[in-house]
């Protein structure tokens, strides 16, 4: 190609608006269009799996190569993005050569079993080979006619090469070491490698975010309990403890999620205000509500009966913020909220025992439980609820004439005495005395917490890191009743 007309490219697809459904449209075209494409030459099923894999597959190339290119070439991200969204079809390429040129039997289009640096395997079609290739090559030849600098363009070429072995053999990889574990033997390989996938997926979108996100992801602490809670039910139907911890993890990502996105919604609440906005972009918040989806088609392909669970779970914390409805407004709506979503935490911990007596027992328990034991979180923002005319048990007995130290104080015992209700459970069953007092004790610490303290916003952070530990202390030693 000319050397005008290759700039002229340069040129066009650098002009190329960012949007975040780059992010959404183009692995979900380009991986479904891939699947296609391998199961006409007739490697393999075109089943949903495949299609989910290679949509993720080519998520994480596209964002792993957006940090790679930003990098080489000095600029933002963003602003490279459309180069990357073309260069994506090149895989496509692949199937393409094999249904035009020749067959090779015996071969197929998958990932490395092992560490290769040529990406060459006797195993894998030649084709796919040559594709990686293509790849890692475009993105040091845009690279050298953006900047025009030799060292730049081999840093891209090392960048590209670390990325698709990161995408094409370490993701595979860790899903391959994961279900060498016992527990886990029921979840197939794929998606194994495909959690893995999305979890880099989401890593490297917050490496590219930092000014955006790092202040929600500051927020961990507010997503501890949710997943500690699918850990719990797990591990009361006996579940092994690396299913409890990734039912975990599901949930505690997946409330990670909606912190972002209520954070943005957040935004006009600031601004009303008079303070400054959160940092956080809309653009950020169309990327966490499509991590979303693929959070839910993950655990669909896993678990069919948790996905409604989870699918719940995300509508509720619709129903809670979305300016449309925003329910958090209301007296109580808010508190019966939190109790619901807490409920579909433990259901789908729980697995496939749901009609037990001690299940619909437990499940009304954490409903009570979280919709009583959120008020506190409350206390941070009271200023902001009463300007903004919303509705919790602050905001409604202080504008009775009560005062703030009272409500609180009220709110705090109920609280710690809610939570010496496990540790009384646990000695009507005859459990090890030490399993109880370890419960009893951290009643009194999260009452110190929440009490201690003038900066509000301070005692609420720590009381969530006290709820965590309290939680964490309860899977710990959680009798199997199922």
């Amino acid at each position: 190609m000319p050397p005008a007309a290759l700039d002229r490219f340069v040129q066009r697809v650098t002009s190329i608006q960012y949007h975040p459904y780059h992010l959404v449209v183009v692995p979900v075209l380009v991986g479904l269009v891939r699947a296609a494409l391998e199961a006409l030459v007739g490697y393999r099923a075109q089943t949903p799996i495949h299609a989910f894999t290679s949509v993720l597959f080519y998520l994480v190339v596209q964002l792993l190569l957006l940090g790679v290119v930003s990098l080489a070439t000095g600029r933002r991200w963003r602003e490279i993005a459309g180069a990357v969204t073309v260069g994506l079809v090149l895989g496509w390429v692949p199937p393409l050569l094999e249904w035009v040129a020749f067959a090779q039997p015996g071969r197929a289009f998958r990932y490395l079993n092992e560490f290769r640096w040529h990406f060459v395997a006797p195993y894998q079609s030649v084709w796919e080979s040559v594709g990686i290739w293509l790849a890692i090559v475009f993105a040091g030849g845009f690279t050298a006619l953006v900047t025009r600098r030799l060292w730049r363009a081999l840093a891209a070429l090392a960048g590209a090469w670390v990325a698709m072995q990161v995408a094409g053999w370490a993701c595979p990889a860790a899903g391959q070491l994961l279900a060498v574990d016992r527990g886990l033997r029921g979840v197939s390989v794929a998606n194994l490698s495909n959690l893995v996938l999305l979890l880099v997926a989401l890593v490297v979108y917050l490496a590219l975010n930092p000014g955006t996100l790092l202040p929600s992801l500051r927020r961990i602490n507010h997503c501890l309990p949710w997943g500690l809670v699918a850990m719990l039910g797990a591990r009361l139907t006996g579940q092994f403890w690396t299913v409890a911890a990734l039912r975990g993890v599901i949930m505690t990502l997946g409330f990670l999620l909606i912190v972002f996105t209520n954070d943005y919604f957040d935004r006009g609440q600031d601004a009303a205000r008079g303070g400054q906005a959160r940092p956080i972009a809309a653009e950020d918040m169309v990327v966490a509500t499509w991590f979303e989806v693929l959070l839910c088609l993950w655990v669909g392909f896993w678990d069919p009966r948790g996905i409604m669970f989870v699918a719940i779970f995300f509508v509720l914390a619709l129903l809670y913020h979305h300016p449309a409805l925003r329910l958090k407004r209301l007296f109580c709506a808010a508190y019966t909220i939190e109790g619901a979503a807490a409920t579909c935490c433990l259901l789908f911990g729980l697995g496939s025992v749901h009609n037990s007596t001690w299940a619909r027992a437990f499940a009304a328990l954490t409903f009570g439980g979280f919709a009583l034991g959120s008020m506190f979180k409350d206390y941070k923002d009271i200023d902001q609820d009463r300007a903004d005319k919303v509705g919790t048990v602050y905001t409604r007995y202080l504008a009775r004439g009560r005062s703030l130290r009272g409500i609180h104080l009220v709110v705090s015992v109920a609280l710690a005495l809610g939570m010496l209700v496990p540790p009384l459970w646990l000695l009507t069953r005859g459990a090890p005395l030490g399993h109880a007092l370890l419960l009893f004790a951290l009643a009194p610490v999260m009452l110190l917490c929440l009490l201690r303290g003038a900066d509000r916003r301070a005692v609420v952070e720590r009381s969530f890191w006290c709820l965590s530990a309290y939680l964490a202390a309860f899977v710990a030693v959680a009798p199997q009743l199922g």
